[in-house]
């Protein structure tokens, strides 16, 4: 979650964003939204010890 608070605090707005959880499993969930959209999402993020992966595209 610091990560993901870093970017948000850093990066551009329109920088994109996908992180992808529990890649494989029956609760993977994959999506890519621009950081300006994260952060309106940013509450609901629940990555605490999940395996996660971030891929950045500047926008």
């Amino acid at each position: 979650m610091q990560l993901v608070e870093d970017m948000l605090s850093t990066c551009h707005p329109d920088t994109r964003l996908c992180i992808a959880v529990d890649i494989t499993s029956a609760k993977e969930s994959i999506q890519t939204c621009k950081l300006s959209q994260w952060k309106s999402k940013f509450n609901q993020l629940k990555l605490h010890k999940r395996p996660a992966i971030f891929l950045i595209q500047a926008g």
